[in-house]
């Protein structure tokens, strides 16, 4: 799962930034939306769900998704409207 083309796909406004900061910001908010994420299924799923789910996170692993997928179905969903909030405060901030 590309959570930076998520970002991007949710609205994000990279334009007339150059390469580097492009990057750094999608980094930036790539971390955060994992955290939010991470945050919003903890209510979720039960401990041992979640644990394996920050393991994998710690090593930067792309299972760290299909974990939470397989214990939530509409995980895609909350994903995209977590995004959406990140990329809309981040906007905000900017404009």
């Amino acid at each position: 799962m590309d959570l930076q083309q998520i970002l991007l796909d949710a609205g994000l406004n990279v334009d007339g930034m150059n390469d580097a900061t492009k990057q750094k910001v999608l980094q930036t908010l790539s971390i955060s939306l994992y955290d939010r994420v991470g945050f919003r299924l903890a209510e979720e799923v039960d401990e041992q769900v979640l644990a394996e789910f920050n393991r994998l996170i710690e090593e930067e692993s792309p299972k760290a998704f299909v974990v939470l997928g397989q214990a939530v179905p509409n995980l895609e969903q909350i994903i995209n409207e977590v995004a959406k909030e990140l990329v809309d405060e981040y906007n905000f901030i900017q404009s």
